[in-house]
């Protein structure tokens, strides 16, 4: 998951651990995706909306080597301050 200009990995547990390891956004319903700001980018438009949302150059060549038919940005993310 990519999260605005300041990009970094972000690994989403599932909702169980059974599912741990096959479980992604796509699987939220669509209320959950709103409630979480996630937005689907079908792989055709993936390119032109990753520069759209600030997504860096070597990580949308990285994501466009995969065989995904779909990615997700996440526009809401929790902001945790570590001391």
């Amino acid at each position: 998951m990519t999260l605005g200009p300041n990009t970094f990995q972000l690994d989403a547990p599932g909702p169980d651990e059974k599912s741990k390891g096959e479980w992604n956004p796509g699987m939220l319903s669509k209320a959950d995706k709103e409630k979480f700001g996630i937005e689907e980018i079908p792989r055709d438009n993936f390119l032109k909306r990753a520069q759209e949302l600030g997504v860096p150059q070597d990580t949308i060549e990285q994501l466009l080597k995969t065989d995904e038919s779909t990615f997700y940005f996440a526009h809401n993310c929790p902001v945790i301050q570590i001391k």
